[in-house]
């Protein structure tokens, strides 16, 4: 999988999980807050679920070092120099 797509990947669900423990935080009278309790629970599950998939798939296809996760440039691994691009292959 292209390290790019899979880091994209891994911050669309941080950022779902931001939105879903934030209304959690916001719905917390309704229910007696089983509701809050919920959605953060939820929310927490998949900031743990983002962290863990982009450990595990951005990587340099090459030599398998972790790469960037902040919004760096990842064309090229700073490890081997090498393009990240698995079409080059």
């Amino acid at each position: 999988m292209n390290p790019r797509i899979a880091r994209t990947i891994g911050y669309f669900i941080l950022f779902a999980s931001c939105i879903v423990m934030g209304a959690g935080a916001a719905c917390i009278d309704v229910m007696g807050g089983v509701l809050t309790m919920i959605m953060l629970v939820v929310g927490a599950v998949l900031f743990a679920f983002s962290v863990i998939w982009m450990i595990r798939k951005v990587r340099c296809p090459h030599c398998g070092n972790l790469l960037h996760l902040k919004l760096y440039d990842i064309s090229v691994c700073p490890y081997c120099g090498k393009s990240t691009d698995p079409d080059s292959l």
